[in-house]
């Protein structure tokens, strides 16, 4: 019961009920259940990185990831791995970023977690894009579409988003505007999911306007889904506070 408290924390966080989140983290982290703990260290980030409050969130990965390489609660230290992953993309260098996601990668197979193997997966393939590295790109785009559709459903959004993003970049076109085209249908049906969602928005806007300043781009088809996704880019940063200008990623400062 007391590792729920967590989950709680976490909607009350989302929904900006903070002093009721505080009171769930508190029982929480009273819990003599390592997991419990842990659990209230992952609501606290995830909340803190949907406001762009890098150090708070930092302050809790740490604490929450000492915890787990300390007791051996090796589910719960792999999602505070992948979720220290997404902190460093937001905040680090490529490489920086990419060895953590390696470690949540290597730490997911080692258990067999198919979950975590696809967080980590997709998460890498916009980092390994900005530095250039297409066919490792590529390789770990399909492996996340194989483990996601048995492992992970809410998180096929993201990977259509990065799908797109990949066959752009590697000379598709015509499979990158397909792959846009599912992300934006299963963002239209994906629940409320703050900042880890951003990833996956990025591929299908860089799609449209990469497609629309092409001589040859289907400018009719593109637009009107351009349309859709400014919405949906808009009411992700609605959810976000408006803190999302705050995110320290940046191609070529960060390579």
């Amino acid at each position: 019961a007391a590792r729920a408290y967590g989950g709680l924390a976490n909607l009350a966080g989302t929904l900006r009920l903070r002093s009721l989140m505080a009171r769930y983290l508190k029982r929480a982290r009273t819990s003599p259940d390592p997991s419990a703990r842990m659990a209230a260290d992952w609501a606290d980030a995830v909340f803190r990185l949907t406001f762009c409050d890098w150090a708070g969130a930092r302050a809790a990965l740490n604490n929450g990831v000492a915890l787990g390489q300390a007791s051996g609660a090796h589910y719960e230290l792999g999602i505070g791995i992948t979720i220290l992953g997404y902190l460093h993309y937001c905040t680090e260098p490529t490489a920086v970023a990419l060895t953590t996601l390696r470690q949540g990668l290597a730490s997911a197979r080692d258990r067999g977690n198919l979950q975590h193997e696809s967080w980590a997966l997709t998460l890498m393939v916009p980092l390994l894009l900005m530095r250039n590295e297409k066919r490792d790109a590529e390789r770990c785009e399909q492996g996340a579409g194989e483990r996601l559709a048995t492992s992970d459903p809410l998180s096929i959004p993201i990977y259509h988003g990065v799908k797109a993003q990949t066959r752009w970049r590697c000379g598709f076109p015509n499979r990158a505007l397909d792959a846009a085209e599912d992300a934006l249908a299963a963002f239209a049906k994906a629940p409320p999911a703050g900042y880890i969602y951003l990833p996956g928005l990025t591929g299908p806007m860089e799609v449209a306007v990469a497609e629309m300043a092409r001589p040859a781009g289907d400018r009719a088809r593109t637009g009107s889904r351009a349309c859709r996704q400014a919405r949906m880019d808009g009411k992700a940063t609605r959810s976000l506070g408006g803190g999302v200008g705050d995110c320290g990623r940046c191609d070529d400062r960060n390579l």
